[in-house]
């Protein structure tokens, strides 16, 4: 016999035949968190500015994870990390 299936996906999928792995993912409180770690170095410039512009840059992307995970039933918060600059970015996805 078969082993069942898990109740909760794995944090790795394909997608669009393009494998995608969630860094860090967790419930906390009733709420699904989805965490992408960016190690992107700021050059110069405004750190604010940087950091908006990082967050559209990956906006597609994690609202694509928070759709995939959303059927598991909790709301969804999103998170970047930026960690090389003790910086965080957090939203709630636009459909989830």
């Amino acid at each position: 016999m078969p082993a069942p299936a898990p109740s909760t996906p794995s944090p790795a999928w394909s997608l669009a035949n393009r494998a995608r792995t969630v860094d860090r993912t967790f419930v906390d409180n009733g709420v699904r968190w989805i965490i992408d770690f960016k190690t992107s170095a700021h050059e110069g410039g405004s750190l604010r500015a940087f950091l908006d512009e990082q967050q559209r840059r990956y906006r597609d992307q994690m609202e694509r994870y928070a759709r995939i995970l959303a059927p598991l039933g909790e709301p969804v918060r999103l998170g970047l990390y930026f960690p090389l600059l003790d910086e965080w970015r957090e939203w709630a996805p636009e459909s989830a």
